[in-house]
C-alpha cells in the first residue's frame, strides 16, 4: 500500500506557492506548478474560517498560496477551458506523521479567493523564469562597505510575480559586511527587478534589509522582451555604503540545475592571513554521492584554495537529526573548517549551517553561517 501522502491522489491541481510580499506589502506568488491531489469540495467551518474545500497534498504548502482544481493545459486555454471563480486560497495547513514517524499525511483547507487572479506573461512572449544581473563599466567599488565589490558578480534573480501589468524578479539574499573596523556588521542585501508593462519601464533596485531600497537603476520608454540584454542607468544611491556604478546590465537566462544536488551559497569569507580566501565566496554545486534512509552525502568538485586542492562536503544524519558542512583537503581528507545544522533537515529545504570549528583560525575570517539548499 502506498504511503499516506501518496494514497488516493488521482486528481490534478495547479499550485501558485506563496513567495513573500513586496515593498508595498503586496503578496507575491510563484509561477504555477501542476501537482497530484485528492480534492474534496465542502462547506464547513474550521478555526472560525469558512472552508470551501480540503485537499490532500504531497508537500508542505504555505498559507496564502493559491490552488485550482484542473490541469495546466486547461488553465491556459489550450484544453477544455476553466472556471476562474474556483481559484481558492490556502488558509489552513496540517500535517500528521504516521505511528513510526516515517511518512507524513498533509492536508490543506481552502477558502474561495476573490483577489486578482494569477496571469501568465503577455501572449506571444517567451516564458522568462530568471534574470542575470551584472555591473557594467567600473562596477561596484568599496565605500564604507568592506565587501561591496562582491556585488560585481553575476546574480540570478527568480521570477516571483507575473501578470498582465507587472513582472518582478528577486535574487537570493547576499550577506555582506557594512561599516569598517569594530563597527562593521553583517547585513542582508537583495536585488529586485520590476518590469512595468503598462508604462514600458524596467527598474533594478538594491534593497538592504531594515533600510529598504538603497540604490536604483532604470530604463524608460522601452518595450523589453525580458530576454535580450538591457542596460539601465543609475537613478539614485541614497545609502553611501558602496560606490554605485553608472549602469547595470540584465538579461534573461535559462537555469537548469543538475538533479539530486545542493547549492552552497551565501558564503562571505574575508581575508585573514590567506590571500585566496575570497575564492570561497563563489556558489558551489554539490552532487549526491551516497543516499539512504538514514544518511546522505554530497560533495563538490575539487577546487584550488591557497594553492591546495579542496572540496566541500555535506552529510546528513536523519537518525540523529543533525547535519554537517565541511571544507576538506582532497589529498588526505584533513578538515579545515566545519559548520553544523542541529535539527531535522530533509536535504531539500534551504537551511543555514552555523560555524562550529576551524583547524586554522588565522587562515580566513570564517562566516557565522553558510546557506545550503536543494536544487
Amino acid at each position: 500500500m502506498p504511503p499516506q501522502e501518496q494514497a488516493f491522489r488521482e486528481q490534478k491541481a495547479l499550485l501558485w506557492a506563496f513567495a513573500g510580499v513586496d515593498r508595498y506589502n503586496k503578496v507575491l506568488r510563484a509561477d504555477p506548478v501542476e501537482i497530484k491531489v485528492r480534492w474534496v469540495n465542502k462547506s464547513a467551518t474550521r478555526a472560525e474560517l469558512s472552508i470551501a474545500a480540503t485537499v490532500i497534498v504531497d508537500r508542505a504548502i504555505d498559507l496564502q498560496s493559491l490552488m485550482w482544481l484542473g490541469e495546466e493545459a486547461d488553465w491556459y486555454g489550450t484544453g477544455s477551458g476553466y472556471d476562474d471563480s474556483a481559484v481558492m486560497m490556502v488558509v489552513i495547513y496540517d500535517e500528521t506523521p504516521d505511528i513510526n514517524h516515517r511518512e507524513v499525511y498533509r492536508e490543506v483547507a481552502l477558502q474561495r479567493f476573490h483577489g486578482a487572479l494569477p496571469q501568465r506573461a503577455l501572449v506571444g512572449e517567451a516564458a522568462i523564469s530568471n534574470l542575470l544581473i551584472g555591473g557594467t563599466g567600473a562596477g561596484f567599488t568599496n565605500g564604507v562597505c568592506e565587501e561591496c565589490t562582491e556585488l560585481n558578480a553575476a546574480t540570478v534573480a527568480a521570477l516571483v510575480i507575473n501578470d498582465l501589468e507587472l513582472q518582478e524578479w528577486r535574487g537570493e539574499y547576499l550577506e555582506l559586511f557594512a561599516g569598517t573596523g569594530t563597527g562593521s556588521c553583517e547585513q542582508e542585501w537583495q536585488w529586485h527587478v520590476t518590469r512595468d508593462l503598462l508604462n514600458n519601464r524596467v527598474t533594478v533596485e538594491l534593497a538592504l534589509f531594515g533600510l529598504g531600497v538603497v540604490a536604483g537603476w532604470q530604463k524608460s520608454n522601452t518595450v523589453w522582451d525580458g530576454i535580450e540584454p538591457l542596460v539601465l542607468a543609475l537613478q539614485s544611491g541614497s545609502h553611501a555604503s558602496c560606490g554605485w556604478p553608472a549602469t547595470l546590465s540584465i538579461q534573461g537566462v535559462t537555469y537548469v540545475p543538475p538533479t539530486g544536488s545542493l547549492l552552497l551559497t551565501g558564503s562571505r569569507f574575508r581575508v585573514g592571513t590567506c590571500v585566496g580566501c575570497t575564492t570561497l565566496n563563489a556558489n558551489f554545486t554539490l552532487l549526491a554521492v551516497a543516499s539512504g534512509s538514514s544518511a546522505n552525502l554530497w560533495r563538490s568538485a575539487e577546487f584550488t584554495f591557497d594553492g591546495v586542492p579542496y572540496r566541500w562536503e555535506v552529510w546528513r544524519n536523519a537518525i540523529g537529526d543533525h547535519s554537517g558542512l565541511l571544507l576538506k583537503r582532497v589529498s588526505d581528507g584533513v578538515l579545515l573548517a566545519a559548520w553544523v545544522f542541529e535539527s531535522t533537515w530533509d536535504g531539500v529545504d534551504e537551511v543555514r549551517f552555523g560555524f562550529s570549528a576551524a583547524a586554522d583560525d588565522g587562515c580566513c575570517v570564517w562566516p557565522r553561517q553558510l546557506t545550503v539548499k536543494g536544487i
